[in-house]
């Protein structure tokens, strides 16, 4: 585990496939482009996992180069976007899902993926610069995590006394400043994931994970813990800090979660199990705040009850 990229280790260099598990579900990459594009990247090494654990049937599903398939299958675009300077489609395509990309400064040729109809084998075609195969993934790896419940959230999440606190907020509200507040000023507190940890709900309580994708800040932690509080932050001149009910709550949370699975039914009705489940064992604030130490002692003590504020 790391939270310091400045010597980022480097995947297995001869490899032909690499096994990575992120949020305890295993995935492959396959194919000599894709392996040798992905090692430029920092953030994977701490989540590959040795090929001879796992059966294929183990996988959640296989990155692997392929070509644009299944042209003759209907397609439906879901949701256009832009992610930097890169225009992105998100689309059902037959009984699976496809996502492209085109622009962006390494290169304007498109790519992306095309899903099986099973889930299992997401095809990668076109080539993929690092930026574009970095959110690619991101993007596979989310879409086939949800099938299973689990689900990647826009948040910054720090770890005190063996628990996880998510902070969520629009972008430039100042998460990242606010969870760096709790590693000043909170003892014990690290950060965990500053921009895409991956959530689950079930029967055993609430886990946030670490993942390769943690945005500017990179810190990239193959660790799990239970969620203590999330917390929806909004700048203000006063430290205010307030539970949400429960309607508030699903408003707070919904925005979090990648924008592309509200578009689809199947993906929808997926978060919003998620949320469900989440909001009857998690509480959810409101943090109105200044970047200042009383904020992360106000959001703690309210979090933890122990008086730190």
């Amino acid at each position: 585990m790391t939270c310091d990229p400045s010597t980022p280790e480097l995947l297995p260099s001869k490899s032909k496939r690499i096994v990575l598990r992120v949020a305890e579900l295993p995935f492959a990459v396959q194919g000599a482009g894709l392996i040798a594009t992905l090692r430029t990247l920092g953030g994977f090494r701490p989540f590959v996992q040795p090929e001879k654990g796992y059966a294929e049937d183990d996988w959640l599903f296989r990155f692997q180069e392929g070509t644009e398939q299944g042209k003759d299958l209907p397609n439906l675009p879901l949701h256009h976007f832009q992610t930097e300077g890169i225009d992105c489609t998100f689309s059902r395509r037959g009984e699976g899902y496809a996502f492209s990309m085109s622009g962006g400064e390494g290169s304007s040729d498109p790519c992306g993926w095309v899903f099986s109809p099973s889930g299992k084998k997401a095809l990668a075609w076109g080539e993929a610069d690092r930026t574009r195969l970095r959110f690619s993934l991101w993007m596979a790896f989310g879409t086939a995590a949800l099938s299973r419940g689990v689900a990647a959230l826009h948040a910054s999440a720090v770890c005190v006394q063996g628990k996880a606190v998510l902070v969520l907020g629009e972008s430039g509200t100042g998460k990242s400043t606010h969870t760096r507040l709790w590693r000043e000023y909170i003892p014990g507190a690290e950060l965990l994931n500053d921009d895409s940890p991956f959530l689950e709900a079930s029967e055993e309580g609430v886990r946030v994970w670490g993942s390769p994708w943690s945005g500017k800040t990179p810190c990239y932690r193959d660790l799990a813990f239970p969620v203590a509080g999330i917390v929806r932050l909004v700048q203000a001149p006063h430290n205010r800090i307030r539970r949400l009910s429960t309607l508030e709550a699903v408003g707070a949370l919904l925005p979090s979660f990648p924008p592309s699975f509200a578009y689809d039914r199947a993906a929808k009705d997926r978060v919003l199990t998620l949320i469900s489940h989440t909001l009857m064992r998690v509480p959810v604030f409101r943090l109105e705040c200044r970047a200042d130490e009383e904020a992360a002692r106000v959001c703690y003590g309210e979090i933890f009850g122990n008086g730190l504020r």
